[in-house]
């Protein structure tokens, strides 16, 4: 706004008639009326008093800069309501409710993923050992070359030093590319053997040299999964010599 629509809008914001601003100033009415209708400008003393009576700066009144008046009760109220609404999201209750929340949901995920991990496990371990490698010891007649429930076979290769060479045979009911397999074999007084199993005409086989001992040797196939390892005892072997293998 210019100076005369300051004026008259100053004036009439603190309650002050044309007659009250003249008299304060000592001059007319018709000068006041004058200065509000931009029909004619004050002299620079009177600027000045004016701003004195109006409580506002020089360029304020001039034009130069927004006018500062009183805000009224609405404005008040509208601005504390939209400072509110503007700030309800930065209070403490707001924060509080919002870290809880990610808490809560945080555990949940990590719950979930726990109880993920143990049902895989579980299913693994029940897909392994009751549903695709029977875990049972099956007994043997005596004899150079013995199936064991059609699923293993033994047989004496040869000497080799003061070893005796054994072939391993073992079919699990279910057989993975994506699994590794060796065949364990360990007994009182000697070194446990461990041999990696290779596929042959569609069984798992390994072959090993193993000491001359009339001791039990204990025969596990071993199936590892990428997730744990799975023994299965498949064989006890009474004996090993060159005229053939005691099963038991």
């Amino acid at each position: 706004m210019n100076f005369s629509e300051n004026l008259a809008s100053l004036r009439k914001s603190k309650g002050l008639s044309q007659e009250e601003i003249a008299d304060r100033l000592g001059v007319s009415r018709q000068a006041i009326s004058k200065w509000e209708n931009g029909q004619a400008l004050p002299e620079t003393a009177n600027i000045m008093k004016l701003c004195e009576i109006l409580e506002v700066t020089p360029n304020e009144l001039l034009g130069y800069e927004e006018v500062r008046t009183q805000p009224t009760a609405e404005t008040v109220y509208n601005g504390e309501a939209k400072e509110k609404k503007k700030k309800w999201y930065k209070s403490t209750p707001f924060k509080v409710f919002v870290a809880v929340l990610g808490v809560l949901i945080a555990i949940n995920i990590i719950m979930l993923l726990i109880v993920l991990g143990f049902a895989g496990v579980f299913m693994m371990r029940t897909d392994v050992n009751d549903s695709v490698f029977p875990n049972e010891v099956v007994s043997l007649e005596p004899g150079e070359t013995m199936t064991m429930g059609g699923a293993a076979e033994f047989s004496v290769q040869g000497t080799q030093g003061k070893k005796i060479v054994i072939k391993a045979e073992y079919m699990p009911k279910v057989y993975s590319n994506g699994y590794e397999y060796s065949f364990v074999f360990s007994g009182d007084g000697m070194q446990t053997v461990t041999a990696k199993a290779e596929t042959e005409n569609g069984r798992l086989t390994a072959t090993v040299a193993l000491p001359q001992i009339s001791g039990v040797i204990e025969v596990e196939f071993i199936t590892d999964t990428g997730y744990k390892k799975v023994p299965v005892k498949i064989a006890t072997i009474d004996g090993v010599d060159e005229s053939g293998v005691s099963w038991h």
